[in-house]
């Protein structure tokens, strides 16, 4: 099981930011009204003035755990403002040199190894002792500071392809000893690395390495992104809007909707100064449209982390290709460009230039039958067993809601992943026949192993349709944890409901309003105690 917050949205760019600029990155997402959970320190944390080492294309200075001060003058207080703030940390990490005597704790690392000769010890992957005395000396000090985790740039395989004295993968093994590393005072293994082949799906999450900007590429990482859980890689996280290329804010867009349902929603670019993926840089439209992904992100959070607690008991991926759900069906076989989210959701992300003022765009989707599926974001209505051509202005994608099943969610926060859920959002489409559909709604404290314990709570949400009566139904809470939401609302969005329909809230009738921005009917019950159930009735 992942930290929740591996699940949010992070911000990361290759560029050597002062503490200032750090903590200005924060306040922009802020102030533009964008969600933030993680920010990424890249290779500018750390100082570059190596002179031994076998380097990495050319570059010393890639791999390093001395702060750089006249960057970051006081790195733990930066990390605590970016903690106060509700922001985690990790930084970057190629470690192909290992230690080296230009580091600030070097002196104690040679004396912790007991090396007297003066040799400059080579990074070792498969001596226990020098993996220990690294981790004590090059990543502890930072840690103790505050760093959350540590993303792990593993690009040495040309140079180190095995561990000495194995047939295992240098990749693979690194993967297993950060992970292994990361699971230190009761908290969950937080990894953040390349794909190393089979068994790599024990240390979540990976990324796809430095992706050009262009369409072909985004085309091709949805095809990846849900073929990948078949060979057990269930979390991919991208670099959103490509690592390197021309700037281009309408395909920056299009990857953004294709991320708001990735493992992560994770922006990176190169050091050019002209690539910056702040959402709010690329012009007014483009903003917009963004932010109203990243809403939808920071909204699907309960959703999202649901899906994940599937995808650790049952190994069913997060972003699935359609014949894992709908193998029964032939057209399950050709649809590389869509997807299922999870149970609910199904994706088919936009990957072609649009035309005209509104950047219309089109691509196809192919919806199975045996369901009924409803627009995300108009609420239309589309009957299972069809293709379609469904053409979406800059603003939205093809993404759609399985009837008969209850979506949760929670109101806009700008922390996402760790925002008490104190009011939960339902979103309900009907069914196309009578139906009796459960989702249960997982949570717990988000970092610890307690859940490995029964530490957490489930929650089912129950729907049932029959002919024209439909009842949504919150059981109570069932199991507990520490910091465990108590007492929550409920808002219900029922696209379908009639004009003048009745709908009553255990038993007693209750008001309809509409609410614009979810452009549907709304339902809203008081606070009640998570363990008292809640029913509402109402026909469709």
């Amino acid at each position: 099981m992942t930290r929740k917050y591996i699940h949010g949205v992070w911000y990361c760019r290759y560029w050597d930011y002062t503490s200032d600029e750090f903590l200005d990155i924060i306040r922009g997402y802020d102030k533009n009204d964008f969600p933030l959970d993680n920010i990424v320190f890249d290779m500018g944390w750390h100082t570059n003035d190596a002179t031994v080492g076998t380097g990495h294309n050319g570059h010393l200075n890639w791999n390093g755990y001395t702060w750089n001060r006249e960057l970051i003058p006081d790195p733990k207080a930066l990390i605590d403002s970016c903690h106060a703030r509700g922001v985690t940390v990790s930084l970057n990490d190629h470690p192909h040199d290992g230690m080296r005597p230009h580091e600030e704790h070097y002196p104690a690392f040679i004396k912790a190894l007991g090396v007297t000769d003066g040799t400059v010890p080579l990074f070792n992957t498969a001596d226990s002792n020098y993996m220990a005395k690294f981790f004590d000396y090059a990543h502890r000090p930072s840690e103790d500071m505050g760093v959350d985790f540590w993303w792990l740039d593993w690009q040495q395989n040309y140079l180190y392809p095995h561990v000495r004295g194995h047939h295992s993968t240098t990749l693979a093994w690194i993967n297993e000893l950060y992970y292994r590393d990361s699971q230190r005072n009761g908290k969950r293994g937080a990894g953040y690395s390349r794909w190393a082949g089979w068994g790599d799906h024990r240390h979540p999450i990976q990324f796809s390495g430095d992706a050009q900007a262009n369409w072909e590429l985004l085309a091709f990482e949805v095809k990846l992104t849900a073929c990948s859980g078949q060979g057990g890689c269930y979390y991919w996280a991208h670099d959103i809007g490509g690592f390197r290329g021309d700037p281009n804010p309408e395909l920056t867009v299009r990857w953004t909707q294709f991320g708001a349902l990735s493992a992560a929603l994770r922006v990176h670019s190169t050091k050019d100064k002209r690539l910056d993926r702040r959402p709010w840089i690329s012009g007014d439209r483009e903003t917009k449209a963004m932010r109203k992904m990243y809403h939808m992100r920071s909204e699907m959070m309960p959703y999202i982390y649901s899906s994940v607690w599937q995808t650790h008991n049952t190994m069913v991926p997060l972003n699935r290709s359609m014949f894992i759900d709908y193998g029964d069906q032939k057209e399950s076989f050709s649809q590389p460009q869509q997807f299922t989210f999870g149970d609910i959701l199904l994706a088919a992300p936009i990957s072609t230039p649009g035309s005209g003022a509104d950047k219309t765009a089109a691509q196809k989707v192919w919806f199975p039958k045996g369901e009924v599926w409803y627009d995300y974001f108009t609420h239309e209505r589309k009957d299972g067993g069809q293709t379609a051509q469904i053409e979406k202005p800059l603003e939205e994608f093809p993404l759609y809601v399985r009837g008969g099943w209850i979506l949760p969610m929670q109101p806009y926060t700008p922390r996402p992943a760790t925002a008490a859920l104190e009011t939960l959002v339902m979103r309900v489409y009907p069914a196309a026949k009578d139906a009796d559909n459960v989702f249960s709604l997982y949570e717990d404290d988000g970092i610890s192993l307690d859940y490995q314990k029964g530490i957490y709570s489930t929650t089912a949400l129950r729907y049932t349709q029959k002919g024209n009566r439909a009842c949504v139904t919150v059981a109570p809470a069932e199991g507990s944890y520490p910091g465990q939401t108590m007492r929550r609302s409920y808002r219900l969005q029922l696209p379908g409901l009639k004009d003048g329909a009745k709908v009553t809230v255990n038993g007693k009738k209750a008001k309809v309003e509409y609410d614009e921005a979810a452009g549907c009917p709304v339902v809203r019950v008081a606070s009640t105690p998570v363990n008292k159930p809640v029913t509402i009735e109402y026909n469709i």
